[in-house]
């Protein structure tokens, strides 16, 4: 009966927030100013420039080793992560956080971009398919903040500290705007209570 009652009250805060941050809806990305020469902007969002002064150029890898390689396409804006190590389910999420650091963007902008992910059968005979976007720009993976499988009252509190934080990089800003509003709650509200799938290795 306890339980209940706190899941009734738990869904009535949350409807009241919703009400009170309806009215500051913006469901277009609003994006840093300022931006030099070391920063471009691809589909709305500022990154770190991978475009030399030859406009020329129709391919650009911009970070390579064993087991990954990033590549850009300028005449497109498509963005590819090459795994070039194995296991694939563990060099995987690796790479696509590297990916992030290199392109100097946050896990939520990077949903906004054109990316693609594959690996050659060489290096992964079993994973035999592109895997377009990354796992956690939908579905409950996206809601799911701290990455415990599970959307709970822990990730809801991580937006409502978002709520009162000053930094730009907010885990909980979905839509990229600089703020938490009724559309970055709804994420996290349409999957609170439900598992996390496990990561296709395909």
């Amino acid at each position: 009966m306890m339980r209940v009652i706190q899941t009734i009250t738990c869904a009535v805060l949350v409807f009241l927030l919703l009400l009170v941050l309806v009215a500051q809806v913006d469901f277009f990305p609003v994006h840093a100013q300022g931006l030099t020469a070391d920063r471009m902007i691809v589909n709305g969002i500022p990154m770190k420039n991978l475009v030399p002064e030859d406009s020329s150029i129709t391919e650009v890898t911009f970070y390579e080793d064993e087991d990954q390689a990033f590549l850009f396409y300028p005449a497109t804006n498509e963005f590819w992560i090459h795994i070039l190590g194995s296991p694939y389910a563990t060099v995987r999420p690796k790479a696509e956080s590297r990916f992030l650091s290199e392109l100097d963007v946050s896990r939520n902008e990077s949903c906004f971009l054109d990316i693609s992910v594959m690996t050659p059968r060489s290096a992964n005979p079993d994973v035999t398919t592109v895997d377009y976007g990354l796992p956690y720009c939908s579905g409950p993976m996206q809601a799911d903040l701290n990455a415990d499988e599970r959307v709970n009252g822990i990730d809801l509190s991580q937006c409502f500290a978002d709520l009162e934080s000053s930094d730009e990089d907010l885990l909980c800003d979905f839509n990229v705007n600089r703020r938490i509003d009724a559309l970055d709650l709804s994420i996290v509200i349409q999957h609170f209570g439900g598992a996390v799938p496990e990561r296709s290795l395909e």
